[in-house]
């Protein structure tokens, strides 16, 4: 069996990548703790203390929000200087993996490659490194979403698969 499609990233995609990747990891979730701390803080020195407690809640805030508009900002940047993201790429999912094509250059990632495939509602992730993943935009593959999930959970090791639907 082997499935076909092709795939423009868009910024919303390349977004979407980073806010998984930035808040499943620990920095990420260090932020948002220390962003919490911090707007706690401020609002029991404001609220308790009848301190000045705005300080801590606008770094609490920064910590919060500042970083998914950072992320934003450089989903765009990545998606605009990357030259491969400039053109519509082709990918081919069959029994030997996964193949990555745009014009004359073409590559091969072989099933044992995939160390994590995870999801969320706009894309599915096929993690060949830390920091190194082939994004898949479910909005680009329409009918075919199924056959993909079904190739991905054959032949990765079902421990390494988390496809939310």
């Amino acid at each position: 069996m082997s499935v076909k499609f092709e795939s423009q990233m868009t910024q919303k995609s390349m977004y979407d990548f980073l806010l998984y990747h930035t808040y499943t990891h620990v920095m990420g979730i260090i932020a948002v703790v220390f962003g919490l701390i911090n707007v706690t803080i401020g609002i029991h020195e404001l609220v308790i203390n009848n301190g000045n407690g705005t300080t801590f809640i606008v770094f609490g805030l920064l910590f919060l929000f500042g970083m998914p508009v950072m992320l934003w900002f450089s989903a765009g940047t990545n998606v605009r200087r990357i030259s491969m993201f400039q053109n519509p790429v082709n990918y081919e999912l069959n029994a030997e993996g996964i193949t990555v094509s745009q014009g004359e250059k073409s590559q091969l990632s072989p099933w044992s490659s995939i160390i994590r495939v995870m999801s969320t509602r706009q894309g599915i992730f096929l993690y060949q490194g830390k920091n190194r993943a082939i994004v898949l935009q479910r909005g680009e593959l329409g009918e075919q979403e199924m056959a993909v999930i079904e190739i991905i959970s054959t032949h990765v090791d079902p421990l390494k698969v988390k496809i939310r639907r």
